[in-house]
């Protein structure tokens, strides 16, 4: 992946699970109306409750869309 700025995305959300699946650690993080599961490496000292900012690389595995019966306008 390259350093191409519109690759890069920030957000801010609140710990609201912290959890491990198959010998990886997660956090369940709050974000908007939704909730984001990320992989923690490499990090400590993340409580439930913290509000954290995450800077990642953001990249598109696959896009599903709605069908046009369920779309609202």
């Amino acid at each position: 992946m390259d350093n191409n700025p519109s690759n890069i995305t920030s957000f801010c959300g609140e710990v609201a699970m912290i959890y491990e699946k198959d010998g990886n650690h997660f956090i369940m993080l709050h974000y908007n109306s939704g909730f984001i599961d990320i992989v923690m490496k490499d990090v400590e000292n993340i409580y439930l409750g913290d509000k954290i900012i995450v800077h990642s690389d953001l990249t598109i595995k696959k896009i599903i869309t709605q069908p046009e019966e369920n779309k609202t306008n």
